[in-house]
């Protein structure tokens, strides 16, 4: 596994995520795509997300926006069950900030003072090597520029199995997009994360698709899987095997110089009994079908997502994604 989690709040709802107090999904600040997390001052005010194993070293981006200036952002934090290891906090005044880094119990490491500009985005890259000093590492860019190395770190926990991003103090609302996390493993997505962000939730859109079983509640069954966040129309069947794809609206451009580094599918679906009933996602490039895992559902709705694929399963000579591979894609779902 390399790239852990890719979330750009496009899913317009706050599944992926649990939740403190006073946080939400918007599109009035949006750094990519259509949609943001924001969260109120306090620190109580938070999104946490559980990580798929344990792990001593990570990558993290996100991109922030302050709506005023802080007297402490307590932005990023790891965490092993439910002790925390470290954080990265700032402060910023005046049109400046610093950077200061904890190992857990005390502040361990401060940045020199840096430009943030208030009411603008800013990228913060942080690496979080966990060991016994001098093996422990942290190390901190803000939009692309190193400010904050410190080699020889300690850490009051051994491994971190959750992240934690907050709100901060003395600033009503700060928000968050383009969040990124890697591991270290693999042949891709296993050092810095890199400046990016998800660009579009591409949605169903009417025409015919491959496969059409799927059954709708009401109407068309395009148009009952095409809301963001999702509403109470919804497609179903019983029968294992049978399955739906459609067709999907285009990107609306990439930004100047900017590429495709990867595409996955999401769903929102539950079981109606209680049988350990099952569902795949199914993305279609051309003639080839790319079927994920079976996942198990739930009695209550949930998000469920593909594998991220980095490039067009469909192969060819070069399966690099652009934009026409991309806008010619359908996906869908497998009942299993």
């Amino acid at each position: 596994m390399t790239r852990l989690f890719t979330d750009g709040a496009e899913s317009g709802d706050l599944t992926r995520w649990t939740l403190g107090a006073l946080c939400g999904v918007t599109n009035a600040k949006k750094r990519n795509g259509t949609y943001s997390y924001w969260i109120a001052s306090y620190s109580t005010n938070y999104l946490t997300k559980d990580l798929p194993s344990t792990y001593t070293e990570l990558y993290f981006r996100f991109a922030v926006l302050f709506e005023s200036e802080a007297s402490i952002g307590r932005l990023l934090t790891w965490v092993k069950g439910v002790d925390e290891g470290g954080s990265l906090r700032t402060k910023s005044f005046g049109g400046t900030a610093t950077i200061e880094m904890y190992d857990g119990t005390a502040l361990r490491e401060t940045s020199s003072k840096f430009t943030m500009n208030i009411g603008e985005w800013h990228v913060f890259e942080v690496r979080v090597k966990i060991g016994a000093a001098p093996n422990g590492i942290f190390q901190v860019k803000f939009d692309g520029a190193p400010v904050l190395s410190w080699a020889g770190a300690t850490n009051s926990q051994s491994e971190i199995t959750r992240v934690v991003l907050y709100g901060a103090t003395g600033n009503p609302s700060v928000w968050y997009d383009d969040i990124a996390i890697n591991d270290t493993t693999g042949g891709a997505d296993n050092s810095w994360c890199g400046d990016g962000g998800v660009l579009a939730a591409l949605v169903p859109i009417t025409g015919a698709a491959e496969y059409t079983d799927l059954i709708p509640s009401t109407g068309n069954a395009w148009d009952c899987v095409n809301e963001i966040p999702a509403n109470a129309d919804y497609v179903y069947e019983s029968t294992v095997d049978k399955k739906s794809t459609y067709l999907l609206s285009d990107l609306a451009g990439l930004p100047s110089g900017a590429s495709i580094a990867r595409v996955w599918v999401e769903l929102d679906a539950l079981e109606t009994a209680a049988d350990g009933d099952k569902i795949a996602t199914l993305l279609r490039s051309g003639a080839t079908d790319a079927q994920g895992a079976d996942q198990v559902l739930t009695l209550a709705y949930a998000r469920y997502l593909s594998a991220e694929y980095l490039v067009d399963p469909a192969g060819g000579e070069d399966p690099t994604w652009t934009e026409a591979r991309v806008n010619s894609l359908q996906a869908g779902a497998v009942v299993r």
